[in-house]
């Protein structure tokens, strides 16, 4: 999905990839076992 003269990515090609970025980050964030244990994500401020 280049265009016709060089490795420059098409409007197809860059919604392409587009789209297989954002569903790389939602399975990563579906999958990652720290928000499934219930325990919070952030550390404490210590109070």
């Amino acid at each position: 999905m280049t265009e016709a003269r060089g490795i420059r990515p098409s409007q197809k090609g860059t919604a392409l990839a587009k789209d297989v970025w954002m569903f790389g980050i939602a399975v990563a964030l579906v999958l990652d076992p720290r928000r499934k244990s219930g325990k919070p994500t952030s550390v404490p401020l210590g109070r």
